[in-house]
């Protein structure tokens, strides 16, 4: 529908802006076409601005793929028998969602095992920083100290990259958030360039070409009749 088309457009357009055009509509389209549902299931925050900046770093393709990647291991459960301990002894996962085998190991982590699920579906930086790290991070530890403990939490490489990534880059990520949500979207553009001469100089052009559009469809007609009669008067 028109006000979703020209919502998406508008966060595509504040999306761009923010980030001085390096980050294009295409590029967003990469990330899903490559993080499908972990990319499909954003908030619309998270998703235009809160990964702004892993995709100037990394592209989109390449953030596509770690988002999945990382929803594979936390959201479905897809991980390693070490993985799921380490995120069980941190607290991080339902224990009433996970299986054991008989040497009292885990065997088996259920989708939705992580606490807090939707919340990390919906924006995995808000999840790391507000969720993840009060439980992870002691006192004293360094940030080389706290991303070894991250990259714990996850069986693959390329998921424990991007979240440790969020992790360094928190300042900068959420520098663009707040700068993403104030930047100029659709109307603002529209008003700032119609403020101009050459705004003006188009918006005259435009209004012109309306203009002899409406005369052609009203004149047209009557042309056309007094034609036809004036043919038949001089046959």
């Amino acid at each position: 529908d028109m006000d979703t088309f020209k919502r998406v457009l508008d966060f595509s357009t504040k999306a761009y802006v923010a980030s001085g055009g390096l980050v294009k509509p295409e590029d967003l389209l990469n990330m899903i076409k490559t993080g499908g549902v972990a990319a499909k299931q954003l908030s619309d925050d998270s998703f235009f601005f809160g990964m702004l900046h892993n995709i100037q770093e990394m592209g989109g393709d390449r953030t596509g793929t770690a988002l999945m990647s990382a929803y594979q291991n936390w959201a479905v459960g897809r991980t390693t028998q070490q993985t799921a301990e380490e995120l069980h002894k941190d607290g991080l996962i339902n224990p009433d969602a996970i299986k054991y085998g008989k040497t009292g190991h885990i065997t088996k982590m259920m989708p939705d095992a992580l606490k807090s699920a939707e919340k990390y579906k919906s924006d995995p930086f808000l999840y790391l920083i507000e969720d993840v790290l009060p439980k992870i991070k002691k006192e004293g530890m360094t940030d080389n100290q706290v991303v070894s403990k991250i990259t714990t939490l996850f069986s693959s490489r390329t998921a424990a990259n991007l979240m440790s990534s969020m992790y360094l880059e928190r300042a900068n990520i959420e520098k663009h958030r707040v700068a993403a949500k104030g930047a100029f979207g659709i109307d603002q553009l529209n008003q700032e360039s119609a403020s101009g001469v050459n705004g003006q100089y188009l918006d005259l052009i435009a209004k012109r070409n309306t203009l002899e559009q409406q005369l052609g469809e009203q004149l047209l007609p009557v042309i056309n009749t007094g034609l036809k009669l004036l043919i038949g008067t001089l046959s």
